[in-house]
């Protein structure tokens, strides 16, 4: 009833009309946020005028019995609503007065008991087996029940669930049953429910379903090794000391899915002093020129530098790829896009419809972290660059030379047919390596299959399509319209 309306606020309490109310205390901020909801104009007024609202809260309280208080709420909300509003108002007027957020395609009222006691004499059907039912004396009135429970003809019960179902803020119908269930009653109620809330336009759309239609298709993994390549940032990251120390660092890292080999190589700093002079750096820190003013840095993360380190610390390096996948940031075109035509390597961008392409490299980052995390070196004594440095070159190693589950053994063993540690032969067999591995992607897409629902779409069938980008948590993730396939492949 209050969402969307002009609310004024009239107040003797001055505190309320600070810009800063509620920014030292958190609970007293939430309650700032739940009242912004509504955008009130709070204004305020001195207490001797406050006159009103000083009445009210003085008024003696009398009490009411339990069976006063039982009183059906759906007939108070009517004759609250006819009080209130002007006599000249039509039905259909009164309650979209009381219901702000009612339902625009149809009008939803509530239901009676003279309505309901005079469709029961027009329904044959009730009328001819009224005798299994109690006639009973409700809100003066004479109507059948069962079990206490008003008897709803057919004609009836779509608005009833309309209404239940719409008021009650779109409840799932097995909430939705059982309320019906306390106080209405007609045979085969549980279908018409869940029928209603299945053909609910506003919860196909805003509610969050926990099934997926469509099997998904067989996935072929890479297990050639070399074959591939994926790239990505990772970053920026701040480590601190207990000294005040600080510094940020950000990484270019890639790795080959087959073989599971790691690279990963930090992106320079370029500083611009107070003069407009600018030059590199290997990491961004705090600091001041020769008079004492700050300098600025900034990551260089241009398409020119990220070409230059991929060139560098890989193509220059290891046998030549025949697949680039990264995902769609600016670094990643123009000059990045060049250097792979130039080299004759077909290039896979991942889109926003499927960011999951470049997984494994997000999962690498992880682990990544995981070591940063473990190595203590946040909030030690002090952070000097090196340590960036040794602790990215320690993590490096590690993933390196630690076993796979794949690959059944260390990336590095398999790649250079030796233990990294030991002088330990190792002959990697990439074909069953390769089998292992779709065996594997096979079955993780049994188990996803068996979560979804089984359907072949069809030309005219109306889907939800979902939203791009990063969506607020109250946002519904699909776009209101339903799309209409034109063309199935």
């Amino acid at each position: 009833m209050l969402s969307g309306q002009s609310i004024v606020v009239y107040t003797d309490h001055k505190n309320l009309i600070q810009d800063a109310l509620g920014l030292t205390s958190d609970r007293v901020y939430r309650w700032r946020l739940l009242l912004e909801e509504y955008g009130p104009e709070i204004i305020y007024i001195k207490g001797i005028h406050n006159t009103v609202a000083d009445a009210i809260s003085r008024l003696e309280m009398i009490p009411r019995t339990l069976k006063q208080e039982r009183q059906n709420w759906m007939i108070r909300t009517k004759l609250w609503c006819r009080t209130e509003c002007s006599h000249k108002m039509e039905k259909d007027e009164i309650f979209n007065y009381v219901f702000a957020h009612r339902n625009d395609d149809k009008e939803i009222f509530p239901l009676t008991v003279e309505e309901i006691a005079q469709a029961q004499k027009k329904d044959k059907s009730i009328q001819k087996d009224k005798d299994k039912y109690d006639n009973l004396l409700v809100e003066n009135t004479y109507v059948l029940c069962k079990d206490r429970r008003l008897v709803i003809p057919k004609k009836l019960q779509y608005r009833a669930i309309a209404w239940y179902h719409h008021y009650l803020q779109h409840p799932g119908h097995t909430r939705l049953e059982e309320t019906l269930k306390k106080a209405m009653y007609w045979t085969d109620m549980r279908t018409s429910v869940r029928q209603h809330v299945r053909q609910c336009k506003s919860c196909q759309v805003n509610k969050r379903s926990k099934y997926s239609y469509g099997k998904l298709p067989p996935k072929l993994v890479l297990t050639i090794p070399w074959e591939a390549l994926c790239v990505d940032l990772i970053g920026p990251y701040t480590i601190k000391g207990k000294d005040g120390s600080a510094i940020d660092f950000m990484c270019l890292t890639m790795i080959d899915p087959a073989t599971n080999w790691f690279e990963i190589v930090e992106l320079p700093v370029v500083e611009i002093s107070p003069d407009g002079s600018s030059h590199k750096t290997q990491r961004k820190e705090l600091a001041t020129d020769k008079i004492g003013k700050t300098k600025e840095a900034y990551f260089d993360k241009s398409s020119l530098m990220i070409s230059k380190l991929v060139n560098k610390c890989w193509f220059s390096q290891y046998p030549r790829c025949k697949y680039v996948i990264y995902d769609n940031g600016s670094e990643f075109k123009l000059h990045f896009e060049d250097l792979c035509d130039s080299y004759g390597l077909k290039r896979k961008p991942t889109s926003i419809k499927n960011p999951q392409a470049n997984a494994i490299l997000e999962r690498t980052h992880d682990v990544l972290m995981n070591m940063t995390r473990t190595s203590e070196l946040d909030m030690a004594d002090s952070v000097a660059p090196d340590d960036i440095d040794a602790v990215l070159t320690n993590a490096a190693w590690a993933i390196r030379s630690t076993y796979h589950t794949v690959l059944k053994a260390s990336p590095g063993a398999a790649i250079f047919g030796r233990d990294m540690l030991f002088d330990i032969p190792y002959i990697a067999d990439w074909n069953k390596i390769g089998d292992y591995r779709q065996r594997q992607a096979d079955l993780n897409n049994l188990r996803e299959n068996k979560k979804r629902i089984d359907y072949d779409y069809k030309v005219g069938d109306k889907i939800l399509v979902r939203k791009d980008g990063i969506l607020r948590k109250a946002e519904s993730r699909w776009h209101n319209e339903p799309w209409t396939i034109v063309s199935v492949h």
